[in-house]
């Protein structure tokens, strides 16, 4: 049994004393927050000072939906009115007018992971669609129809494009343009997704009448283990950290539930004074964002130790013995990069040519220049140096 971490209070919280928080999340390589509410305005917030830098104004009802994209350029919004906006991440301003997307509430919206694409998903009985838009032109390029109220739209984070939707009726998987299954995944209906970083896994979080998070295989598309328990109302969003450790979800009965995804248990609970919408890591995976009927936003430290990789690198022209490794953990333009030291102290090199994430399942390749800051590292001595002792 996991042994819960006693964390009573969040590290910071971010006030809109009048409405409801919908949504929440970092804007990755800036210190930059974005909520959205029900009184019609996305608002982007400085995370250090707790200063509301630009209230973004354009939507004609309460924003329900939001997404950053990977590359923490653009920001996308949907409202309850079914329209559809894009803004300049780093300014906040728009960039377009409010496109009309669905005939009801846009609740759900992901990019995919090279940015090309957004996908809306509208909580209207008589829509039933998944629509995609063109960053570029920001007009829309196809949409699927699902047959059933949809809920939750999410891509996998990398490779090729590996598309989850949760409705009413089942969970419905696509690989590129193709339908690779579809699945009955609760009671009822489910309301949040969230990928492993591996891909290997997807969460799924139900309803009030099945208010449990479930785990599936990605290769067999079936269940794993017993759903995990703890809240009493639906879960309303789920997020995993990126080193595939913890799971953070959101539900209607106050809290948010941090999990351990080795053992599947409860090893915090962050209270809310009401209904908790949403809930997320930060960029850099330090803290948890949370938002909901409280009217505000709580950031929560997320236990240290989190990351845990094991480096394969390349030193051109090198045969030196490896002896520290320093990570860039700013968000500046160096983010995201490894440095390797000899014994001397000379920098060897920032790049490397994999890393490989500790997670409770296979492990997955990252590419060069990672898309999250780094912290800690794990070398295994047989991977890392050949006889001669120098990177492979």
């Amino acid at each position: 049994m996991a042994q819960l971490i006693p964390i009573t209070t969040p590290t910071r919280v971010f006030e809109d004393r009048t409405q409801t928080i919908y949504a929440a999340a970092d804007v990755p390589n800036s210190q930059m927050m974005v909520t959205s509410s029900e009184d019609r305005m996305v608002r982007l917030w400085d995370v250090e000072t707790g200063e509301v830098l630009k209230q973004m104004k354009g939507h004609t009802g309460d924003v329900m939906g939001l997404a950053v994209s990977r590359n923490g350029q653009m920001i996308a919004t949907g409202d309850e009115n079914g329209e559809l906006i894009a803004w300049l991440a780093n300014t906040g301003e728009p960039l377009t007018n409010a496109v009309k997307a669905h005939g009801s509430a846009v609740r759900s919206l992901d990019f995919s992971p090279d940015d090309a694409f957004v996908v809306t998903a509208s909580s209207a009985r008589n829509d039933q669609t998944v629509k995609f838009w063109n960053t570029k032109t920001w007009e829309q390029s196809k949409y699927y129809a699902c047959g059933s109220t949809v809920h939750c739209v999410r891509y996998a984070r990398s490779g090729v494009p590996m598309l989850a939707i949760a409705t009413d009726q089942d969970i419905q998987v696509y690989i590129g343009e193709a339908l690779q299954t579809k699945f009955k995944s609760h009671s009822h209906a489910t309301l949040s997704l969230a990928w492993s970083p591996d891909r290997t896994r997807l969460l799924s979080g139900g309803d009030d009448l099945d208010p449990t998070i479930r785990e599936w295989d990605t290769s067999s598309w079936t269940q794993v283990g017993d759903p995990w328990t703890g809240h009493t109302y639906k879960v309303n969003s789920i997020s995993v950290h990126f080193s595939g450790t913890y799971a953070v979800s959101a539900s209607n009965d106050n809290t948010v539930r941090l999990w351990q995804l080795s053992d599947k248990q409860t090893i915090a609970i962050f209270q809310h004074a009401a209904s908790v919408v949403c809930a997320a890591f930060s960029a850099d995976g330090t803290h948890i964002l949370s938002g909901g009927y409280d009217k505000r936003v709580a950031v929560w430290a997320a236990p240290k130790g989190t990351l845990a990789v094991a480096v394969a690198a390349v030193v051109d022209a090198s045969k030196e013995l490896v002896s520290t490794v320093n990570f860039c953990l700013s968000k500046s333009s160096l983010s995201h990069l490894v440095f390797f030291f000899n014994q001397q102290g000379r920098k060897l090199c920032r790049t490397v040519s994999r890393v490989y994430f500790n997670t409770t399942s296979a492990k997955g390749n990252v590419p060069l220049n990672h898309k999250f800051a780094i912290s800690s590292c794990v070398f295994r001595i047989k991977n890392l140096l050949s006889r001669n002792q120098h990177c492979r």
